[in-house]
């Protein structure tokens, strides 16, 4: 999602729907090991990568490691 500040500069965060579940693949799964891997590795990238606020950034991670270990 961007925003605009008073600054005029553009704040970026991560946007989800409503309906938004937060499941991802079950690392007990039959797939391939890189990809079970790769899953926390690509959101967090995506929340180092897109995120502008450090505030908003550490609450996207937090967002993950939670989404992560509830599975």
């Amino acid at each position: 999602m961007t925003q605009i500040q008073i600054d005029r500069s553009l704040k970026f965060t991560i946007f989800r729907k409503k309906t938004h579940t937060d499941q991802y693949l079950h690392f007990n799964s039959n797939h391939h090991m890189s990809q079970k891997l790769g899953i926390p590795k690509t959101l967090n990238r995506r929340a180092d990568m897109l995120v502008t606020d450090d505030n908003e950034q550490e609450k996207e991670k937090n967002n993950v490691e939670r989404a992560i270990k509830r599975i």
